[in-house]
């Protein structure tokens, strides 16, 4: 799915916005608030979660393990398990 957002060209040039800028805040904002998992986060800006806990040491966004990180985790150990990776 495409979702397209317009912003004054002032505002795109003096904030130096681009896409990518604006999926981090969309993926930083949602993750902070519990509306999404870190996983769901990483997909909107398109990173690793290296990447994406990097992006949110630096924006001081607090990590947020849960129930649902934990599940998630989980099945990453039994995938790799199953695949002789671990």
């Amino acid at each position: 799915m495409e979702i397209k957002v317009e912003f004054d060209d002032d505002v795109v040039k003096n904030w130096a916005l681009d896409a990518r800028k604006i999926k981090e805040a969309v993926a930083l904002i949602m993750y902070q608030k519990g509306e999404i998992t870190m996983g769901a986060a990483e997909n909107i800006v398109g990173c690793n979660k290296d990447e994406f806990d990097q992006l949110m040491r630096a924006s001081g966004v607090r990590f947020n393990y849960g129930e649902e990180e934990l599940n998630e985790d989980l099945q990453t150990l039994a995938r790799l398990s199953n695949e002789g990776k671990l």
